[in-house]
C-alpha cells in the first residue's frame, strides 16, 4: 500500500515535470538559427542496465570534435553501460569517464570513436552572467524513446546563487538560476546565451518544497565549472563506480548489487534514499531495491520479503510507469508468491510497452513453462535469446535463458534442441550448477546413465548436498553411476 506521505511526493514530481513556466518577454533575435546549430552538439543520453536494457535518460553537450561531452554525475551514476544518441538518430557509446565531480554534478566523457568522426561542438562563453539576461535551453526530457526530438525552453537569468547541487557534497558558487523549464530528461543540457553561446549545463531546482516549484527555481551549473574537470582518469564505467564508491552511497549501493550482497546493497539504497527527500523521487533506486528483495525472498523463501520487493516495484512504476524491467520483474516475484495471474498481467504490460526487450521476452517464456505451455515457451525464449545476443553481451544470465529453453524443449520431448540449449548453456557458464543438474536429469531420462554420471559427480564437486526437483544429488548418483 502506499503511504500519504509517498503520495504527497509524488505530487511533487509531477509538478515538477508538468508544470507551466512563466516565461519572459524577451525575445532572442535569430533564436531558430541558434537552436538549429546547437541541436547537433546536444545529446540525448540512455543508461544501460545489467541486462542491456534501458535504465534512465538524460541529456549531454558535446564541446569537442573528437567526442568529448559534458553531462551531470547524477545521469551516469550507477550505470553499466551508457549510449549517446544526436539529433539524426546515429547512436554512439559512452566509452570513457575522462573526469568527474559530485560537488558540481558535473562528468566529462568520451564517445566510442573508432571511425575518427569529427563531431559538431558547441561554442562556450566563460564570461560573466548576468542577471536578467536572456537564455535557453535544450535537452531531452521525453521519456525513453531512442529516437526523438530535442525540447527548446527559452527564459532568463534570474539569479545567481551559491547552494548545494548533489546532496552532502558541498557548497558550489556561481550557480545559474534560470526560468527556463528543466524537467526530467533535460539534466545535462545545454544553457545557451542569446548568441548561442552554452553558459551552463541545466540541472535541476532550487526548490526543496512544493509550494515554491511554481517559482521557476531552476539551476544549471556554470561553464567554468568544466574548466576544472581537467584529470585524465579515462576510467572504464566498472572503474567509474569504484571510484565514486569511495564516497556515493548509491555507487556504494550499486556494488554490492553487482558483487551478489544483495543486504547490503539494499541498506546502502535505503540510506541514500534517506539523506534527501528529491533521492525518493528516482524510479531505479526503487527499481534496484526490489531487486534486491526479489533475490533475497527468492533465496530464502520468504513471502514477506518478496512482498516488499512488490512494494519497491510498484513505487518505481508510479514515478516511471514505462519501465520493463520493473514489471518483469515484477511478474518474476508473483510467480515465486505462486501468483501466476498476475505475473502474466504485469508481464504482458511490459511487453506491450516494448516486445523488444529481452528480459521481458525470457519472463514471459518461464512463465509460459511454468504453465506447461511449451510452443508459447520456446518461442518467447527464442526471441529473448536472439535480441540479448545482438547486444553482444555474454553474462552469466543468457546461459540460465538457455537452461530455460532447454528444459521446454526437453518436455516437448524435442531431444536435439533441448540438449544442443544444455550444451551451449554450460559453454556460457561452465559453473552453473543449476544447468549441470538439469542436464544430469535430461541425461538419465534419455536413460544414458554413464553421461548422466557424469554430470552428477561435477554437481557434487560443486555441492555435495545439492538437491532440486529430481531429488539429492547423492541419491541421483547412485542411480547413475551403476
Amino acid at each position: 500500500m502506499i503511504n500519504k506521505y509517498f503520495l504527497f511526493r509524488l505530487l511533487y514530481l509531477l509538478i515538477f515535470v508538468s508544470v507551466s513556466c512563466v516565461q519572459s518577454t524577451a525575445q532572442i533575435q535569430n533564436l531558430e538559427a541558434l537552436v538549429n546549430k546547437n541541436d547537433k552538439c546536444v545529446l540525448k543520453i540512455f543508461t544501460v542496465d545489467e541486462f542491456g536494457e534501458l535504465l534512465g535518460q538524460g541529456s549531454g553537450v558535446l564541446i569537442d570534435s573528437k567526442g568529448i561531452g559534458i553531462t551531470n554525475f547524477h545521469v551516469l551514476e550507477g550505470a553499466s553501460n551508457a549510449i549517446a544518441v544526436n539529433i539524426k538518430g546515429e547512436k554512439f557509446i559512452i566509452d570513457k569517464i575522462i573526469d568527474f565531480s559530485m560537488t558540481s554534478d558535473l562528468v566529462k566523457f568520451q564517445l566510442q570513436n573508432s571511425n575518427s568522426t569529427i563531431f559538431p561542438k558547441v561554442s562556450i562563453y566563460y564570461g560573466k552572467n548576468t542577471k536578467g539576461a536572456s537564455v535557453f535551453s535544450i535537452g531531452y526530457p521525453k521519456g525513453f524513446n531512442l529516437i526523438g526530438e530535442s525540447t527548446v525552453g527559452p527564459g532568463i537569468i534570474s539569479g545567481i546563487r551559491t547552494d548545494e547541487v548533489l546532496p552532502g557534497q558541498g557548497d558550489l558558487d556561481s550557480i545559474i538560476q534560470t526560468t527556463v523549464p528543466i524537467t526530467h530528461g533535460n539534466s545535462g543540457g545545454g544553457l545557451f546565451d542569446s548568441k548561442g553561446n552554452l553558459i551552463g549545463i541545466t540541472q535541476g531546482t532550487f526548490a526543496t518544497n512544493v509550494e515554491d516549484l511554481h517559482a521557476n527555481l531552476n539551476r544549471a551549473i556554470p561553464v567554468k565549472h568544466i574548466r576544472l574537470l581537467n584529470r585524465k582518469l579515462n576510467f572504464s564505467f566498472d572503474q567509474f563506480i569504484y571510484e565514486c564508491a569511495k564516497t556515493n552511497l548509491f555507487a556504494q549501493g550499486i556494488l554490492a548489487y553487482n558483487n551478489g550482497d544483495y543486504l547490503t546493497s539494499y541498506e546502502l539504497l535505503q540510506e541514500y534514499q534517506n539523506v534527501d527527500e528529491l533521492n525518493k523521487l528516482d524510479p531505479k533506486v526503487w527499481y534496484l531495491k526490489g531487486n534486491c528483495a526479489f533475490h533475497l525472498g527468492r533465496k530464502s523463501n520468504k513471502s514477506e520479503i518478496l512482498k516488499i520487493a512488490l512494494d519497491n516495484y510498484s513505487k518505481s512504476l508510479i514515478l516511471d510507469s514505462m519501465s520493463v524491467n520493473a514489471r518483469s520483474f515484477m511478474a518474476l516475484t508473483f510467480d515465486e508468491l505462486d501468483r501466476i495471474d498476475y505475473a502474466f498481467e504485469v508481464a504482458s504490460d511490459g511487453y506491450k510497452i516494448n516486445p523488444q526487450n529481452a528480459f521481458c521476452n525470457y519472463v514471459l517464456g518461464k512463465l509460459y513453462n511454468v504453465s506447461e505451455q511449451r510452443e508459447l515457451a520456446v518461442k518467447y525464449l527464442t526471441v529473448a535469446i536472439a535480441l540479448y545476443e545482438d547486444k553482444n553481451y555474454d553474462y552469466e544470465s543468457l546461459a540460465k535463458w538457455y537452461l530455460e529453453r532447454a528444459v521446454a524443449y526437453s518436455m516437448k520431448e524435442d531431444l536435439y534442441n533441448a540438449e544442443a540449449d544444455y550444451i551451449k548453456c554450460l559453454e556460457i557458464n561452465k559453473s552453473d550448477i543449476g544447468g549441470w543438474y538439469h542436464y544430469g536429469g535430461f541425461l538419465l531420462w534419455c536413460k544414458r546413465y554413464a553421461d548422466a554420471c557424469f554430470a552428477f559427480q561435477i554437481v557434487k564437486s560443486m555441492n555435495e548436498n545439492y538437491s532440486d526437483y529430481n531429488g539429492s544429488i547423492k541419491d541421483l548418483i547412485k542411480i547413475s553411476c551403476k
